[in-house]
């Protein structure tokens, strides 16, 4: 008798642990159907402080005013450049911060106004570093040699579903480091010399939500 109720006490104190476990657990963040220039629009849209004025809400939050619709590109580019800093990167040659200026306002472009309500929403519930590191990708230039969704230049290998070949956080960590350690004849930067480990990190964490 005794052996028996030990057993389901057993049992019971198991379902219970299975349930607070799968309570607490949370679903594996994928995010292989988004474009980097999206999540790195929200971002900016972060960054720039463009909620100091706007909400992303539908309707007004007391002095936040919803985001107007984009008018044309030529309205909408006077309206970050009159509102906003250039944040993505800091350069001197006006050349070079109009090409930065030129990115900023297609992430923000592609996040607010060509991202559906659905992605919105998958985007605004990213955890901080997934969103953090995919910043740092596309502000790093990833899409100058990079696919993902779609999106971006065929010169390296696609990344949309880069964490399906390799699961290991310390391989990307180490790859992104020195990647000629990985293949000799790579023309892809050592981002090691650049980019502090905690930034490394997160772009990692970005790059294993790349998977199917």
């Amino acid at each position: 008798m005794k052996r028996v109720v030990a057993l389901l006490l057993m049992s019971t104190f198991s379902l219970m642990f299975l349930a607070i476990s799968q309570e607490s657990g949370s679903k594996p963040v994928k995010t292989s159907n988004l474009r980097l220039t999206q999540i790195a629009g929200l971002e900016l849209f972060n960054l720039k402080n463009c909620g100091g004025c706007h909400t992303l809400a539908s309707a007004a939050e007391g002095e936040l005013k919803p985001v107007p619709n984009k008018r044309d590109d030529d309205w909408f580019q006077s309206h970050v450049v009159e509102n906003s800093e250039i944040v993505l990167k800091q350069e001197k040659k006006k050349r070079r911060r109009r090409k930065v200026l030129a990115a900023e306002i297609a992430a923000i472009t592609d996040f607010l106004f060509e991202s559906s309500a659905e992605e919105k929403k998958q985007i605004t519930d990213l955890p901080e570093n997934v969103r953090a590191g995919a910043y740092l990708g596309y502000q790093n230039n990833c899409l100058g040699c990079h696919t993902i969704a779609g999106n971006g230049k065929e010169i390296g290998p696609a990344l949309t579903n880069v964490a399906d070949n390799h699961t290991e956080k310390e391989w990307h960590v180490k790859h992104l480091k020195n990647p000629k350690e990985f293949e000799p004849e790579s023309t892809m930067p050592a981002f090691g010399e650049r980019l502090s480990d905690e930034q490394i990190g997160k772009i990692v964490d970005y790059l294993l939500t790349l998977k199917k």
